[in-house]
Formats: C-alpha cells, sequence, structure tokens
C-alpha cells in the first residue's frame, strides 16, 4: 500500500500500488472534480506537492492537454490519467 496525501482534503489514504488516481480520489471522497476522465477537458488538473516520480509518466493526450492549459510544467497531472506506485501529496491546482 501506498500513501496519497489530499493536501486541499486535509485526508491521506492509503491505495494500493497501480491504482488509477481517478479512482482512489472518488472512492475516498476527495474534493479534486473530474469531468471526461479521458484525459481532454482538464478538469482534474491537480497540483503534485510531491512524488511526482510516484506516478505513471505522462502520455501524449495527459500532456497535450496540461499544455493546453499552461500546466505543462513538470509539477501538474490530470488524475484520470495516472497510476500512483509510491507516496504522493496532492493539492489544488
Amino acid at each position: 500500500m501506498v500513501k496519497v496525501e489530499f493536501a486541499m482534503d486535509e485526508m491521506t489514504v492509503d491505495a494500493p500500488e497501480g491504482a488509477k488516481m481517478v479512482d482512489v480520489a472518488k472512492q475516498n471522497g476527495s474534493s479534486v472534480p473530474f469531468g471526461c476522465a479521458n484525459g481532454v477537458c482538464g478538469t482534474c488538473i491537480t497540483k503534485i506537492v510531491s512524488g511526482n516520480e510516484n506516478l505513471s509518466a505522462p502520455g501524449p493526450r495527459e500532456s497535450q492537454t496540461l499544455e493546453m492549459f499552461g500546466a505543462d510544467d513538470g509539477t501538474h497531472r490530470l488524475l484520470c490519467q495516472c497510476t500512483v506506485h509510491g507516496d504522493v501529496t496532492l493539492d489544488n491546482p
């Protein structure tokens, strides 16, 4: 199990390694909003405070969407597009 901290919700949860972040967020009542869940709408852009290296690498669609929203600075991710492989701390964009 890995620790996922949703700083915006003052909540830390355990998640199985390899879990989809969209599932972790929804199952634990996080305030992260989700729209299309396909990496296109940008609704779930979230700041990665620490542990970015513990998330799966962004694919082309996610990279394009982050760039379109000006969030391609290496500290933001679309939670609908990544899986968790180690401890991570998230916050509002």
